[in-house]
């Protein structure tokens, strides 16, 4: 795979908009100095061009890795996306739990799948032919499901072991 500068402008951009959507969530954990947010920024902005050469660093040996550093990029977007829009969201309605959060995360959901459609094939896959958007809403509504189920697992066990992620319970400290 050719890396060219062009994909660490790309990954600083990608590192950048991820320290944007991160600011909603880190408000809500109540970290609200401003100079966080914009250490958040510039850092991330620095460590994802990082990711992608290190990718390309061990796609040497292991030719895989250099998708890989742009696809952890982007990743990490879609998530920062999807829990900053609904950070807003939630505090915008006042809604921080029960059943109707789920409604205030949908818009979230639909921003981060459309963002990883489009990152992943412009940039990372590059593949003009490959998957089609109804693919990727599939794939990542089956993975947001399959976390819902255990999410509402781990609230249903109460005791030592408070979270069961895929099968292995998490004591609580």
């Amino acid at each position: 795979m050719n890396i060219s500068k062009k994909d660490y402008y790309i990954a600083a951009i990608v590192g950048a908009l991820t320290g944007i959507f991160a600011i909603p969530t880190l408000f809500h954990l109540g970290l609200r100095n401003p100079f966080v947010f914009l250490f958040s920024i510039v850092i991330i902005s620095v460590l994802w061009p990082f990711g992608v050469w290190l990718g390309i660093f061990l796609s040497r040996w292991l030719p895989f890795m250099a998708q890989v550093g742009k696809f952890a990029a982007v990743g990490f977007l879609n998530t920062a996306i999807d829990f900053g829009v609904l950070n807003l969201l939630s505090y915008l309605s006042g809604v921080t739990a029960g059943f109707v959060i789920g409604g205030v995360n949908i818009p979230g959901f639909i921003v981060a799948v459309s963002n990883s459609y489009l990152w992943n094939k412009l940039w990372v896959s590059q593949q003009r032919n490959g998957y089609s958007y109804h693919d990727v809403c599939f794939v990542s509504f089956r993975g947001r499901r399959r976390g819902v189920v255990e999410y509402r697992q781990s609230r249903r066990h109460r005791g030592f072991f408070d979270l069961e992620l895929f099968g292995l319970q998490i004591p609580r400290f």
